[in-house]
């Protein structure tokens, strides 16, 4: 586990690309269990994300479990993001101020969040985020 953000992968200011990408029980004591991107960008084909978590029990902290996009944008196909959760907002993904996540034929499934006020069990979206879903599909 990551001591603070990014339990996967953790980019500031750069571009991530990947296919074929796995990322599977990572967790971050903070945001972003699988990736946390800030500022950065990044394009992912074909990647799973499962059973990540992002926060720590009890601290109230941790945004998007299997993803956690800041001030920069993801452009990701064929994406699942399964069983992961946060201890706040964005089980499946946080979608912070500034960011924008463009999904295409992706998938966020059985996600959740710990805290009775989080918000967004499978996807929370920021103000002055923004989120695009093409032939995706956001289920229990």
């Amino acid at each position: 586990m990551a001591l603070e953000s990014g339990g996967g992968v953790w980019a500031f200011s750069g571009m991530v690309s990947a296919s074929d990408l796995r990322l599977q029980g990572c967790g971050a004591e903070e945001d972003g269990g699988g990736m946390y991107l800030l500022h950065a960008s990044a394009r992912l084909l074909r990647t799973n994300i499962e059973g990540c978590a992002a926060g720590r029990s009890g601290d109230g902290d941790g945004d998007g479990g299997g993803l956690a996009v800041h001030g920069g944008t993801l452009t990701a196909s064929e994406v699942r993001v399964v069983r992961c959760s946060s201890v706040r907002d964005g089980g499946g993904m946080h979608i912070g101020s500034g960011a924008l996540v463009v999904l295409t034929a992706s998938l966020v499934q059985e996600c959740q969040v710990y805290l009775v006020r989080g918000r967004g069990s499978a996807v929370f979206v920021d103000r002055a985020g923004a989120l695009e879903l093409a032939n995706s599909s956001i289920l229990r």
